[in-house]
């Protein structure tokens, strides 16, 4: 199954200027990310949704599970070309 983020640009008159969707391997939960002058940077790790674990003898577990058999990237979105989306995937290994 694959996921999805979006990145949303609002413009200085709170309308969207552009909207970019970006195809993920799996449903993953996207926490943070970097603004620089120029680029958006996107740690996409295999943090994935996983329902199935929220209870386990009682005890409540996190709804996300990280996939160490799956890799990590850092995605480079140029954010002065936005709808050009991901223009550079930088992957390492999970750990």
């Amino acid at each position: 199954m694959k996921g999805y983020a979006h990145i949303t640009e609002i413009g200085s008159d709170d309308q969207i200027k552009n909207n970019v969707k970006i195809e993920l391997d799996s449903p993953r939960m996207l926490h943070d990310f970097i603004l620089t002058e120029n680029y958006c940077i996107i740690p996409d790790l295999p943090l994935e949704f996983s329902p199935r674990i929220t209870k386990l003898g009682g005890v409540d577990m996190s709804i996300f599970k990280l996939n160490k058999s799956k890799k990590s990237y850092l995605r480079l979105i140029d954010r002065k070309n936005l709808s050009d989306g991901v223009i550079k995937s930088f992957e390492f290994p999970s750990h």
